[in-house]
């Protein structure tokens, strides 16, 4: 975690919290190298989805589309600096 947080946390420090559950959220799905398997599947049973089906003729909220795509985003760069790890 100190190796994601060094790569993802500005350097001031001050975003760390903001950080912390998107990062634990891909920790969990990532696959384990040793154990060949998903934490979530694993400890839960199975596997969560953060995304929830739209459909075409509903109106989605201005901020509730940017923070879902500010949350992918968040978690595709997590992602990113695990497998970099």
């Amino acid at each position: 975690m100190g190796q994601i947080f060094c790569t993802i946390v500005r350097p001031d420090q001050k975003d760390w919290v903001d950080r912390l559950d998107l990062t634990k959220f891909t920790i969990n799905m990532s696959i384990s190298e040793t154990t060949k398997y998903v934490p979530f599947k694993l400890n839960e049973g199975y596997m969560p989805s953060m995304i929830k089906e739209i459909h075409t003729d509903e109106i989605i909220p201005k901020r509730i589309q940017a923070f879902t795509q500010q949350a992918l985003q968040n978690l595709a760069n997590t992602h990113n600096t695990i497998i970099k790890s």
